[in-house]
């Protein structure tokens, strides 16, 4: 599920949610498109772990070309400084 909070307004909606989960990440921001990258989408250990990356903008999730890793990328925090999105402590 995914709630867009509006600070203005103080009020939520309910948006659209991404194909895959995204369990275990923090979402990251381009220009003004967010960004999602991997995580964990099913149950179990170690079960449905994935490096694919979607973004959400104008109100719909678009499947993009999956994160350049082996398996998959989880456990990691984000910023972004001039357009350039940076990863730190990921597990993969």
């Amino acid at each position: 599920m995914c709630i867009i909070y509006n600070a203005q307004t103080n009020r939520t909606r309910t948006a659209k949610a991404s194909r895959f989960g995204h369990f275990g990440i923090t979402f990251g921001r381009i220009r003004k498109t967010l960004v999602a990258i991997g995580g964990k989408t099913g149950n179990g250990k170690w079960g449905g772990f994935h490096k694919q990356m979607e973004e959400y903008n104008i109100g719909s999730w678009a499947t993009k070309n999956a994160f350049p890793v082996k398996k998959y990328i989880y456990a990691f925090s984000t910023a972004t400084v001039n357009d350039n999105l940076y990863i730190f402590g990921m597990k993969n």
